[in-house]
């Protein structure tokens, strides 16, 4: 199996800190090593190098030499630099695992994300391996859903089909994507048998592909043209540059009904939003998630990430983010960090485009 680390994404949810230059996955957003080394050496521990597939934008290449010494150059897959989302860029990545590795199962793992502990996220990799070449259909992962998460979407989960070393494979009823809505989001979760969408998508490459050429015909006109010319980056870009934007979910959310879930033993960690942050890591007998100096008196349920170089002092708050970066101040509700799309949308209109 070739383990695909993803990390070309923006991050643009967890703005102020994740900039279109140096996105979420290449900062140090818990801890002080990024988010990207972490799961590479976590990868490493098990995995021969060989195994491990990276793929990136092409500005990001600098970013992730910085943070690999061991995983080979030419199992770095370079995504042109345009704004196309995960459907172009998943298909991309297909068409070369296709022509590297034809007949080879993958597993796509998100850079962003944190999975704790280390040894059950890795033998919970080597059952979905197991899993996936004895039923050879398509395999993706959730979490029992216990809190409302405007980052994340969900699944209604059917039958449980299976138990594969103490893990459990679910059905899947329906695919329900992500809300804007708090309150409805919070109803889902107590009135269903639900869990998030947590990716970790593994199938066979020809196989995605072939799902693409169905339900996203745009999308695989344009990914056979590069499959014939994947060695002349100019070409490759020139096509890519043409496919429209959209999530992959386009395509695997028609998979979803025929293929299994499995059900996460491990803590996982989705950096997605401030707010996930929050909820993730903060200690259950606090009520503030502190990271810098940090002073707060009668505050409550608040995240704040401070400059290293500033103090920043809570009084009587609630519900609030605080991130305080070098050149922007960050106060957002809460229950709303999700929506920070719309503050750079508003940065664009005032063509403010260095603060992205």
């Amino acid at each position: 199996m070739k383990y695909v680390i993803t990390a070309g994404g923006q991050g643009t949810k967890l703005w102020p800190l994740s900039r279109e230059a140096k996105p979420k996955q290449f900062q140090n957003i818990i801890g002080d090593q990024t988010l990207f080394k972490i799961n590479l050496d976590t990868l490493l521990t098990e995995i021969d190098p060989e195994d491990i597939i990276i793929q990136t934008k092409e500005r990001y290449l600098d970013l992730v030499r910085t943070d690999n010494q061991a995983v080979p150059e030419k199992n770095i897959i370079l995504e042109p630099d345009f704004k196309k989302n995960r459907g172009p860029a998943d298909g991309l990545t297909m068409v070369w695992l296709d022509h590297h590795y034809p007949g080879e199962p993958f597993i796509l793992i998100q850079s962003d994300c944190l999975r704790l502990p280390n040894d059950r996220y890795l033998s919970t990799l080597k059952s979905i391996e197991e899993l996936l070449i004895k039923d050879q259909v398509f395999i993706t992962a959730g979490l029992k859903a216990t809190r409302p998460d405007l980052g994340v979407d969900y699944f209604s989960l059917g039958e449980k089909l299976s138990e594969v070393n103490n893990i459990s494979i679910y059905k899947i009823d329906k695919f329900i994507p992500r809300s804007s809505d708090y309150a409805e989001t919070k109803k889902l979760i107590q009135d269903y048998h639900v869990s998030t969408h947590a990716n970790h998508n593994a199938y066979y490459p020809k196989k995605m592909l072939e799902a693409y050429k169905k339900y996203r015909p745009d999308w695989y006109q344009a990914l056979e043209k590069i499959s014939k010319v994947l060695d002349q980056p100019d070409q490759v870009a020139a096509i890519y540059q043409t496919m429209e934007s959209g999530a992959t979910e386009d395509v695997t959310q028609h998979l979803f009904d025929s293929g299994a879930l499995v059900l996460l033993p491990f803590e996982w960690i989705d950096v997605g939003t401030w707010d996930s942050i929050y909820q993730t890591l903060r200690h259950e007998q606090e009520e503030i998630y502190k990271d810098g100096q940090v002073i707060d008196i009668d505050s409550q349920r608040s995240l704040v990430k401070a400059n290293p170089n500033k103090l920043v002092a809570l009084l009587g708050v609630e519900d609030l983010v605080v991130v305080d970066s070098d050149d922007v101040l960050l106060v957002a509700d809460r229950h709303r960090s999700g929506d920070i799309s719309k503050v750079l949308k508003g940065l664009e209109d005032q063509s403010l485009d260095k603060y992205l």
